[in-house]
């Protein structure tokens, strides 16, 4: 008897729990469901706009390569000078200049230049049995009509002023005759890019001195070497 009666009980107990376990127990669909179901999905992020280069949309040196760039130059110059004397005649001399300037608003450029011309043979006139020695410190303007449009090659013009010192010597003068007078320069030319820093330069001016210096005219022809910064 006592054996029935706990077997009931037990019966009961376990009808009386059932529904808990099941309760407990995950559905097999809601968890196919919810593993199936995608996550919460993010907004997709745009596409990351390009960075605009900073040179971009800046063409300014785009035509010439920035051959027409503002900045400074330095460079070492020579050539040959031929006399135009008054009152005599003389052999042409060479000559060798140190220069040094500034480009600026792609048209133009302001120089110093430093110049010695050392030696004018004199052989008639005024200038027999005579040597002439010339010191000039110049500053000169010049102008690139075309510096926009021609690259590599940048014709230029060019008007200076200068403080011109000679020296006489020789036969015909006791010791040394100096003077000094002003003079001025008109000329031309071209600078020939080799790369972007390395200018040669060729170049002609007409070389026009005044007062005690008046008989000393003269063309020079010529050119440089340069180094754009």
């Amino acid at each position: 008897m006592l054996w029935k009666l706990s077997t009931a009980l037990l019966i009961a107990l376990a009808w009386l729990l059932a529904p808990s376990v099941r309760a407990a127990e995950p559905d097999p669909k809601q968890a196919t469901e919810e593993a199936v179901k995608p996550e919460a999905a993010a907004k997709p992020e745009a596409p990351a706009e390009p960075e605009e280069s900073a040179d971009e949309g800046d063409s300014s040196d785009s035509d010439t390569g920035g051959y027409d760039r503002d900045g400074w130059y330095a460079g070492l110059g020579g050539g040959a000078a031929l006399e135009l004397f008054d009152d005599g005649n003389a052999g042409d001399s060479g000559f060798v200049q140190l220069r040094a300037g500034y480009h600026f608003l792609r048209f133009a450029s302001l120089e110093v230049q430093l110049e010695y011309t050392p030696k004018f043979k004199g052989k008639s006139g005024d200038f027999q049995g005579m040597n002439v020695a010339t010191w000039a410190a110049w500053a000169n303007a010049k102008g690139y009509p075309t510096a926009p449009w021609t690259g590599r090659f940048q014709p230029f013009g060019m008007v200076g002023i200068a403080w011109m010192w000679d020296r006489r010597t020789g036969s015909a003068v006791i010791g040394a005759d100096e003077n000094g007078g002003f003079a001025a320069r008109f000329g031309g030319g071209i600078d020939l890019y080799i790369t972007d820093n390395i200018v040669v330069t060729a170049e002609s001016a007409w070389v026009l001195p005044t007062g005690n210096l008046s008989d000393l005219n003269q063309i020079q022809i010529g050119g440089a070497l340069q180094y754009r910064f």
